[in-house]
């Protein structure tokens, strides 16, 4: 019951390692099972196991939900919303190819989710098969063409997969025309003109995703880079610190702050970077070391 007596859930299990900590079934949720449904053990218990997966996953053990989903989906077989978490789980997991085959099920069982065709091309995108990410965030937006998180995606499929410029610049602008506060859809975009080697409009597209996100530690290191390219070393040693600063694991941006050190003779420093860079996995940074530090 919440504070005005109203019923919110039913309480259907508890957690015995737990203290007083309780599981229910949301009342809004029963509300839509039918009478004869609901005197069915099996709804009952297939619901338990999936807010229990719910909760598992809200903890981020995501091995335990899938368990729970599993067993939810044992006992009833049709449970998309079962399928749609466990599908997210296995994507925590990197479990590419089982997320696949659980948002697949999904659309086998209902055709017009958006959101499952967005997150099943994401998976494909991790997989570099972009021609059926592409696939499905298009149809991701027939199914909402306001979908802007969907364009944004198909833009980084065709920018990444067939550098197809034109299309994904096409699609960077779809997904800010919809959502204006689209900092990724920015970001993305600016990556295009760096492809292009047009550094300047790079830079105005980085500015404008770090003015709506400015803890966009990817942005301050692009635009560093950026500045690099244009020879301005001195805007690019802001943007790579500022960018170690948000995020200390981003083996690039000591790597080229270590070239602007070098460019400023501070050897020192360089090397600094150049050893942090190496012992964050940057191979060609051992080069230098070898080269310069010894």
């Amino acid at each position: 019951m919440n504070t005005k007596g109203e019923l919110i859930g039913i309480s259907t299990l508890t957690f015995k390692e737990g203290q007083n900590l309780n599981f229910a079934i949301p009342v809004s949720d029963i509300l839509k099972v039918t009478l004869g449904s609901y005197s069915n053990k099996n709804e009952i218990d297939a619901n338990n196991y999936f807010y229990k997966g719910e909760t598992a996953s809200d903890i981020e053990n995501y091995s335990e939900a899938i368990l729970d989903y599993t067993k939810a989906i044992e006992i009833k077989p049709e449970f998309a919303e079962a399928y749609y978490n466990r599908g997210l789980a296995y994507y925590h997991l990197k479990e590419y190819l089982k997320a696949i085959s659980d948002y697949s099920k999904i659309i086998q069982i209902y055709q017009d989710i958006e959101q499952v065709y967005y997150n099943r091309g994401t998976v494909y995108m991790k997989l570099n098969e972009y021609s059926k990410a592409i696939s499905d965030f298009t149809k991701a937006i027939e199914i909402n063409p306001n979908y802007s998180e969907a364009y944004c995606n198909r833009g980084l499929a065709y920018e990444e997969g067939f550098q197809e410029y034109s299309k994904a610049i096409a699609d960077y602008d779809k997904a800010i025309e919809i959502n204006p506060y689209d900092a990724e859809a920015y970001f993305n975009r600016g990556t295009v003109y760096d492809d292009l080697n047009e550094y300047s409009r790079a830079i105005a597209e980085y500015d404008k995703a770090i003015e709506i996100k400015p803890e966009f530690a990817e942005a301050f290191y692009n635009r560093g880079s950026a500045y690099s390219y244009m020879k301005n070393y001195s805007k690019a040693m802001i943007d790579f610190t500022k960018a170690i600063e948000i995020n200390p694991n981003i083996p690039e941006a000591y790597y080229n702050r270590g070239l602007i050190y070098y460019y400023f003779e501070n050897k020192y420093k360089a090397c600094e970077d150049w050893r942090k860079a190496h012992s964050l996995g940057d191979l060609n940074a051992k080069d230098l070391l070898d080269k310069y530090c010894k």
